[in-house]
């Protein structure tokens, strides 16, 4: 038989009925095929050829339509195919299985493992072979059996079904039909019908002997640490060891009881493998020598057929086992031969000596091979059958196996041979290939082609070849394979000489014989002669040092096991006919294996019953095949044990003859060693009161044992009863001066010393319970511990002394520090006209305390005075610095990181220092702790608990409110202003927002409460009054609910200012509103405002976390609450500034990471079930959360509600800075969503979808190009084909389109048919501009506030005559004497010039209030005039630069009014791309009045005035080509740019030199405007 080649190491026998498959790689399949075809030709039968694997890595190619419970088909009980037809057939099999008791017949067991193809016919199925990477079933072939094998096993079940008829099967046909067997067998050959082939594995349950002991019933050894440990076999990797293994481990299992367990050798380890598992509990196999073992206790026990070959037994056995002794403390123990001896030999093919038998020839005879007389070479293959780069080289550096030079030096001494080595020039020998991997003999080296074959693995025997060729002139060419499997197949192919062993019978499918040499003669081997054959090798059995301690009767048995050569060679042969071979695994075919060990066991019994112990000596006793102590004998006595601790050796004499038993020891007695013939009695203290007992177990505490031999110890009591002695303990080595100390004693030997156990004291004759706080020895009285309290009267109510726990010294029950009043509890009171100190004492006030209360008053009045003042001073100026806003938002974070510490303070976590320092300074910011942190303010402070606590809550609000007022009034004085109620606002918001913590956590006091050890609870400011909602507590509980109305009402007033009042405000410009309020939005980003209510949300919670319960739920609700506003930090970034920002998130991180480290120190008592509460909240609110994402999005999915009210079409460069006013007026004013491309669309590719899904009313704003551009008509043939609502905005220029323009459009349109990628037909388009002229249609003539009114009244469906006015109309009428008005100048004789003048009025004004920017807009109409001011004396104006806007009149009126004014500056803004300076055109310009009264242009001085404003760095601003977050990022940049100081335009180089410019007389300036307002301002 084939050797398989490396790479083919496991494979999964499958069968037909009377056909082989192989599940494995196809080289496997293609390999194992030629071994079945050779051996069914061998046998007479012939077979199909196995088809060619299909390449597809698909199993089931069946029907598609079928379900996956029915994609597949069961062979033999075994499902193959989908997962689904795998556990849906189990299952039917477990219930069939459950249903039926025990099989009828045999036939109805073969009935349930035929197959089964359900439902489809069989026509359609074919199964292919199983990809690598998939797992074959779990019933096949575990261990890699030949296909021989499962040949044969098939061939073996079709037989026992001859004679039956196949009942119910399903035909290749699809048609059920009735057939004989064998019929069917040549039926199912050319469907492909799987069967698995099953195999008998021996499992654990099977037994091999009729009598042996079950798995249930085997024992363990123990290891050291008393651990169970099965008794290790080591098995090294040849047939012989493995079998006589199997036959040890069934023995030692069956008949002795004891659990087995099998070490392989793995292939690549040293041979002396064995001897290290048996003294080690590790082998590192990657090491050498002893440094291989890994110190321990051995796992191995037994190692059989160990053997070195012809290695002395001196260097084989002896020399390692002192190593192993030197280094681990450890050998193991050689208990004699095995029973045989191991030869090596030279081998050749049974057929070669045939052949030369048949021509005279005797081949296996060393003298046939004398080249003179014989040639034997033509009956072997020569070097040219072989391939040299399957061999090792001979170089000794890359291959040790190669013979040393002293081994060589040798060789020469003996044969001669000085040409077969080369003597290197440091004197080394090395042999001599001529070609560099074959050494040639002396007989052939003058002719390499005379030589023979001759092979090896390993460098084995390779030396004795030499000798031996030399010697008997054998022409021998010698080589080494690198690999172990081309050796083997070339034993099977070719014809050479090759190395192999005996009694070692790996099949190969050829016959052996081996090369006879001269008796082996051990005086010439020792001379260093190897003339004569190999020497035979000693094969022993080695055992574990500790094998006769931990199970003798093992030891002895395997001392006694023996095999002879003969026995050992038909095991081997039954393992070779079972498809065993060198090729296989470590453990794999142990079922052949133990097949081939159980059937030797069987028919041997009269040769290894004499192995099993029988005798039993004193310290040992009669015992059964598991192990088990009898009492007498019988037939399940089978052997002795020694008897276990708990026992003794009880003689036995009995029909038979004197023997020995184990008994238990009785009650009161006890053995604490094995291997013994008596017990003791327990001693005073000490009882057993069961049999059997290995040790007396002491009396526990509060019993005792006054008698020896006692079986139950007596009680003092009942469980607060314990047993205690006082002890004197001497330092200093003397009998003086010693401590006293009570001690828990056991195995007490009299009742004198039974007494209260710790932590109980005796009280009234009782002992009770003991609480936190107090001692309680048991045999003395109660004392309370430093920081504790009880009332005399009552000494076992225990209380702690919260906050300053040096009041309490402890001692006595109703001791305090001095000063204070123990009638109070927890000694929280001082006595009257004391106050307290840090040393928890009280002392006297003093006329220096008050005086200290004063100038603390006074203090905070400077305080409150600095923040108004810096509040003022901050809303005096017309912008926000960076700088202020940084300053005032670290000094924020401070004041609330501290208010948040004096709050974790509050939490039951015990705080260790140094960060308690920490939490103990941050209280000094909670209202409340302040009044009670200063001693001095103790004694002003009423006796009565409800007054203190309206004056701690109420004492430094009403000192705030009255220092604000103070300083308001004097600020009043000083301005000789009116009364500020937006400053006083601003102030007292920011106040309430700074210290809400604070407030709260003041207000709520009395829910603040310390829980004591005996269950009362007492508030955290007064320790004498207790949270019961009775008497004081109450009363104090209803003026905290009557204060707590005012930071409600401060909340609801916050969120109506920030959702309701703020943005109509904003609207209408209210600058004092929007000061008054800048508490909650100046520090915010605009747009975020409303996080100041996710602020004030965060504060209510981590203000209200210390009131739950339950430890876990504070925890909970604070880390919340911070990890809420942490994550809208994070995603809003809502403060102004980013150091703001990245400051608040670095203080939660921070406080984050304080909470996560104070959860290590959170007391341990919290109650499980509170805990898994809030995870199954928090758990239902994730899954709720998940619910309704998934049924948002599916209702927005199916929904047909329109993301958009209005989509403006229009062609940017005509309509583009009209179609963005018109949204700013469409969203802000009316809130209405308005879809323009560039602000909504990130792929310009889904524009006419989005119109199509997403847009109600498409607006055409057409101007003269609009009909010219293909995408704009496209956008509104895409509205008409999807009923999509369209009004016409027709702008001046907009000509409707008649026939020839429609009929004749791809003309003017040439690119009008890159529309059809988007399904739009050029007909379609002439039936949408013909359907035009019917829609409805509004004409816009200008771009001013009343028509932009009417335009936005219209699309809305509105009467614009009962409008309000639009937004822009609001901004320009919107000035004001105390702020600086902007004019707005633009072209007003363009509608995109307009457009542009009114969306920076809605742009910036806004952008202005949301910076605090003082100033206001006004768009210049025509007629208006350039020359107001604000109140500075300067006139400013923006610049909206379009093309053309120089050379219009009114602009240069305009320009030319303000190049006049003595202090007039102006910013221009670029609002188109295609905007420059242009060379005026004077004949256009000359001559044009430019207002009442006033002469033409003045040329020179429209130069000079331009030149001045370009000086200034223009500003762009384009709402035609921006998008809304762009626009307000150029309104941003204005603001600043108007914050910035600019020089007049009178300073500017090109107006100094103008004679005349400068009007120094301007005692009034004309502010009227075209809508018949008027404002006179003085200068």
């Amino acid at each position: 038989m084939l050797s398989p080649p490396p790479s083919m190491t496991s494979s999964y026998s499958v069968a037909y009925l009377d056909d082989v498959y192989i599940l494995a790689s196809p080289d496997r399949v293609a390999f194992l095929d030629r071994c079945l075809q050779d051996s069914s030709v061998a046998a007479g039968i012939l077979l199909d050829a196995v088809p060619q694997v299909a390449p597809e890595p698909k199993v089931w190619v069946g029907d598609p339509a079928l379900s996956p419970e029915l994609r597949g088909l069961a062979a033999l009980g075994v499902p193959l195919g989908s997962p689904a037809c795998i556990e849906s057939h189990l299952q039917q099999t477990l219930a069939r299985s459950a249903a039926r008791h025990a099989p009828a017949a045999f036939w109805s067991f073969w009935a349930d493992v035929l197959p089964v193809i359900a439902t489809r016919t069989v026509d359609e199925f074919c199964f292919r072979s199983i990809p690598r990477e998939l797992d074959p079933p779990a019933a096949a072939l575990p261990d890699s059996q030949s296909a021989l094998l499962a040949f044969a096993a098939a061939r073996a079940f079709a037989t026992s079904l001859l004679s039956l008829p196949l009942s119910g099967a399903a035909n290749v046909d699809g048609v059920e039909k009735q057939l004989p067997i064998r019929a069917a067998m040549h039926a199912n050959a050319g469907a492909g019908l799987l069967l698995v082939l099953l195999l008998p594995v021996p499992a654990t349950s099977d037994l091999c002997l009729a009598s042996g002991i079950a798995n249930e019933s085997r024992a363990f050894i123990q290891d050291e640490h008393g651990e169970d440990l099965a008794i290790g076999l080591f098995v090294y990797h040849r047939s012989s060891s493995t079998v006589m293994s199997h036959i040890a481990g069934i023995l030692i299992s069956e008949k002795l009881g004891y659990h087995v367990e099998f070490e392989y050798l793995n292939r690549s380890s040293d041979t002396s493998a064995g001897q290290y598992w048996l003294s080690c509990q590790d082998v590192n196999q990657s090491a050498r020598g002893t440094s291989q073992c890994i110190p321990g206790e051995n796992r191995v026990h037994v190692a059989l057929d160990t053997g070195f070959g012809p290695m002395p037994y001196e260097r084989a056995f002896l020399r390692p086992f002192r190593e192993l002794e030197e280094c681990c403390q450890r050998s193991p123990r050689d208990l004699g031969s095995n029973g045989f001896r191991s030869r090596e030999h030279i081998y050749m093919k049974r057929s070669q000596l045939d052949a030369a038998r048949e021509d005279g020839v005797i081949l296996n005879l060393h003298g046939s091979y004398n080249t003179t007389h014989h040639d034997a070479r033509k009956y072997f293959d020569g070097l040219d059958s072989l391939n040299t780069s399957d061999f090792d080289t001979c170089n000794r550096s890359a291959n040790s196996w190669l013979p040393s030079s002293e081994e060589l030096e040798n060789y020469i001494n003996w044969t001669g041979d000085a040409d077969g080595v080369i003597r290197d020039a440091d004197g080394t020998n090395t042999i001599w290939c001529p070609d560099g991997y074959f050494w040639i003999a002396p007989a052939c080296r003058h002719n390499v082609t005379s030589c023979i074959a001759t092979v090896t693995f390993s460098g084995s025997l390779f030396l004795s070849m030499m000798h031996w060729s030399a010697f008997h002139d054998l022409p021998l060419a010698l080589g080494n394979y690198a690999n172990v499997y081309d050796f083997f197949a070339k034993m099977k192919e070719g014809k050479t000489l090759f190395y192999w062993w005996e009694p070692e019978n790996y099949r190969f499918d050829v016959e052996k014989a081996p090369l006879l040499l001269p008796m082996y003669n051990a005086s010439e081997w020792a001379k260093g002669k190897r003339g004569t054959e190999q020497p035979p090798g000693y094969v022993g059995k080695l055992v574990s040092a500790n094998l006769q301690t931990k199970a003798p009767r093992v030891h002895t048995l395997v001392e006694m096991f023996a095999l002879d050569t003969r026995m050992l060679e038909e095991l081997n042969q039954r393992l070779a006919e079972g498809g065993i071979s060198p090729g296989d695994g470590p453990g794999e075919g142990s079922s052949v294996i133990h097949r081939a060990a159980c059937d030797w066991v069987r028919s041997s019994e009269s040769l290894w019953r004499t192995w099993i112990p029988t005798t039993c000596d004193a310290g040992s006793g009669l015992a059964d095949a598991g192990g088990q102590f009898l009492l007498s004998r019988g037939d399940e006595a089978v052997g002795c044990s020694i008897c276990s601790a708990g026992r003794f050796s009880e003689p036995l004499l009995d029909s038979e003859g004197f023997t020995y038993r184990c008994a238990t020891c009785p009650p009161g007695t006890y053995q604490e060693f094995a291997n013994q013939i008596s017990c003791n009695h327990c001693a005073l203290g000490r009882v057993a009161n069961q049999a059997g007992a290995t040790e007396c177990g002491l009396c526990p505490l509060g019993t005792f044992a006054d008698h020896e031999g006692r079986t139950a110890c007596e009680s003092c009591g009942y469980d607060c009863w314990t047993t205690k002695e006082l002890l004197f303990f001497f330092f200093d080595g003397s009998n003086v001066g010693g401590a006293r100390r009570w001690i828990e004693v056991r195995g007490v030997t009299s009742n004198d010393v039974c007494a209260c156990v710790e932590g109980r004291h005796l009280w009234q004759g009782q002992c009770e319970l003991c609480l936190e706080g107090a001692t309680c020895l048991g045999p003395t009285n109660l004392t309370l511990n430093p920081g504790f309290f009880a009332f005399p009267e009552d000494p076992g109510n225990v209380f702690r002394c919260f906050g300053n726990s040096q009041r309490c010294p402890g001692g006595l029950p109703g001791s305090c520090a001095a000063g204070r009043d123990n009638r109070s509890l927890a000694c929280a009171q001082c006595l009257p006209g004391f106050q307290p100190q840090e040393d928890g004492q009280c002392r006297e006030c003093a006329a220096t305390d008050f005086a200290i209360v004063v100038g603390l008053f006074l203090l905070g009045v400077l305080v409150v005075g600095c923040l108004h003042a810096s509040l003022i001073a901050e809303a005096g100026h017309g912008r926000q610095h960076g700088s202020l806003l940084n300053a005032a938002f670290g000094f924020s974070r401070l004041v609330t990181l501290a208010q948040v510490f004096g709050i974790m303070r509050r939490l039951r976590i015990p705080w260790e220092e140094p960060f308690l320092l920490l939490l103990r300074a941050s209280e000094y910011l909670s209202l409340d702790a302040l009044v009670y942190s200063f001693s001095p303010i103790q004694c002003i402070l009423p006796a009565s608990a409800v007054e203190e606590y309206l004056m701690a809550a109420l004492l430094l609000p009403l000192a705030f409110v009255f220092s604000l007022l103070l300083v308001h009034f004097v600020y009043i004085i000083w301005k000789r202003t009116g009364l500020r109620l937006d400053l006083l606002g601003k102030t007292v918001g920011s106040f309430s927002m700074l210290f809400l913590i604070s407030i709260l956590s003041s207000i709520l006091e009395p829910f603040y409460c310390y829980s004591h050890p005996n269950g009362s609870r007492t508030m955290q400011s007064r320790n004498d009054v207790l949270c019961n909602f009775r008497g004081e507590h109450l009363e104090i509980c209803m003026v905290a609910f009557v204060i707590c109305q005012v930071p409600i009402a401060f909340f609801a007033t916050c969120v109506r200012i920030l959702f309701v009042d703020l943005p109509k405000r904003i609207q209408k410009a209210d600058v004092y509103f929007v000061n008054a309020c800048s508490f909650l939005t100046l520090r915010y980003r605009p747009g975020v405002e409303a996080f100041a209510v996710a602020v004030l949300i965060r504060n209510v919670l981590v203000t209200v976390s210390p009131l739950i319960s339950s430890q876990a739920g504070s925890l909970l609700m604070l880390c919340t609450a911070l990890y809420s506003t942490f994550g809208g930090l994070a995603f809003w970034m809502p403060w102004r500034t980013k150091l703001a920002t990245y400051g608040d998130l670095a203080m939660h991180a921070g406080l984050l990471l304080v909470l996560d480290m104070g959860k290590f120190y959170a007391p341990t008592v919290e109650d499980g079930y509170t805990l898994m509460v809030i995870c199954l909240v928090a758990s239902c609110i994730m899954l709720v959360w998940g619910v309704l994402v998934v049924v948002s999005a599916a209702r927005r999915r199916c929904s047909r509600q329109r993301r958009f009210r209005f989509a403006l079409s229009h062609h940017t460069p005509e309509a583009g800075t009209l179609a963005r006013l018109l949204k700013l007026e469409l969203q802000r004013r009316h809130n209405l969503r308005t879809f323009i491309g560039s602000d909504d669309l990130a792929d310009l590719t889904q524009h006419f979808t989005c119109i199509a899904r997403d847009v109600d009313t498409l607006v055409v704003v057409a101007g003269r190009e609009f009909l010219l551009q293909r995408w704009c008509v496209g956008e509104v043939v895409t509205a008409k084909a999807h009923s999509v609502e369209v009004v016409l905005l027709s702008i001046p220029g907009f000509v409707m389109p008649d026939r020839q323009f429609t009929e004749a459009y791809e003309t003017f349109v040439p690119r009008v048919k890159e529309l059809a990628v988007h399904a739009i037909a050029l007909e379609q388009i002439q039936d949408t501009l013909t359907w035009l002229s019917s829609v409805e249609r509004f004409d816009m003539v200008d771009c001013d506030p009343e028509m932009l009114t009417r335009t936005v009244g219209w699309l809305v469906g509105n009467d614009s005559s009962g409008m309000q006015r639009s937004a822009v109309v609001q901004a320009s009428l919107s000035t004001s004497v105390e702020q600086t008005t902007y004019l707005v100048l633009a072209d007003t004789t363009r509608i995109e010039a307009q457009a542009a003048a009114y969306a920076l009025n809605m742009v910036l004004g806004t952008k202005m209030l949301e910076l605090s920017f003082k100033g206001s807009l006004h768009v210049m109409r025509p007629g208006d005039t350039a020359d107001c001011m604000s109140s500075s004396g300067t006139a400013q104006a923006l610049l909206l630069c379009t093309a053309g806007c120089l050379e219009v009149p009114q602009v240069a009126s305009w320009l030319l009014q303000l190049g006049h004014h003595h202090s007039s500056c102006i910013l221009p803004l670029v609002v188109e791309d295609s905007f420059q300076i242009p060379s005026f055109d004077h004949n256009k310009l000359a001559g044009l009045s430019l207002g009442d009264g006033q002469d033409g242009l003045d040329e020179n001085l429209y130069s000079k005035v331009l030149e001045a404003a370009f000086h200034e760095i223009s500003v762009p601003f384009m709402p035609r080509s921006s998008n809304e977050r762009q626009l307000d990022l150029q309104a941003k940049i204005i603001v600043e740019r108007l914050s910035q100081h600019r020089e007049p335009l009178q300073t500017r180089p090109s107006m100094t030199i103008f004679p005349g410019a400068v009007v120094e007389d301007s005692p009034m300036v004309d502010l009227s405007f075209s809508d018949g307002s008027e404002s006179t301002v003085e200068i």
